[in-house]
């Protein structure tokens, strides 16, 4: 599955859960919640693929900005001008990936209140 997909995946599923009808009803939440957590896996999948490849790329154009003659200051900076696009990603599915883990546990707490009570009121 691509990134885009699981991002996709990711915005319907947190929508549908943060819908005033879904307060009351622990199916609903719970199949939600389920499949948010199926999107976020696979979104997290991806990140670790991206920060990997952002790790080799900062090295690779390190060395070759050092092999250049640039001074280490230089360097640095140049490789983080070039990269800011590709760290922005990562920053970007790091905090989605890690919301969507609070609204599933969110949702989860949410579950067990609703099953709790309705047991109560028998």
């Amino acid at each position: 599955m691509l990134l885009t997909t699981a991002l996709k995946g990711m915005s319907e599923h947190r929508e549908a859960l943060l819908e005033i009808s879904s307060v009351s009803n622990p199916t609903y939440i719970s199949g939600h919640a389920h499949r948010l957590a199926q999107y976020i896996s696979v979104a997290e999948e991806k990140l670790a693929d991206l920060e990997s490849d952002l790790s080799i790329n900062e090295d690779k154009l390190f060395k070759q900005y050092i092999s250049s003659g640039k001074s280490v200051n230089t360097s640095k900076e140049l490789v983080r001008h070039e990269l800011t696009k590709e760290k922005s990603e990562v920053a970007k599915v790091s905090r989605l990936t890690s919301s969507g883990w609070k609204l599933v546990s969110e949702a989860q707490s949410r579950v067990k209140h609703l099953i709790a009570e309705a047991n109560n009121q028998i």
